[in-house]
């Protein structure tokens, strides 16, 4: 039979501490793994941001150049036909009259 003598100052756990070690480890690992998969997800978050700030950019740009040309087409229109409003639903130019008093 093969002994082995432990050190004076080592105690051997009981099967039910060294369960525990065992289980208080699970626990950390699983908790560890939660703060990767967080992790991770933070930074597609910050991705998708990132991306989403890119495209708020090139939507506000769009937009002004469509002021641009709304401007530019009215002046057209005031140029050609007067002061007036557009009516977009029947495509028609309605001037607009002026008091002469």
């Amino acid at each position: 039979m093969y002994i082995k003598w432990m050190d004076s100052n080592e105690i051997k756990l009981t099967t039910e501490e060294q369960t525990e070690v065992v289980e208080l480890n699970a626990e950390y690992q699983n908790v560890l793994i939660d703060l990767g998969q967080i992790q991770l997800t933070r930074l597609k978050l910050k991705e998708q941001l990132t991306s989403l700030d890119t495209s708020e950019e090139e939507c506000k740009s769009a937009y002004m150049e469509i002021e641009k040309k709304e401007v530019n087409f009215r002046n057209r229109l005031v140029k050609k036909y007067g002061e007036g409003q557009i009516d977009a639903h029947t495509g028609v130019f309605v001037r607009t009259e002026k008091n002469t008093n």
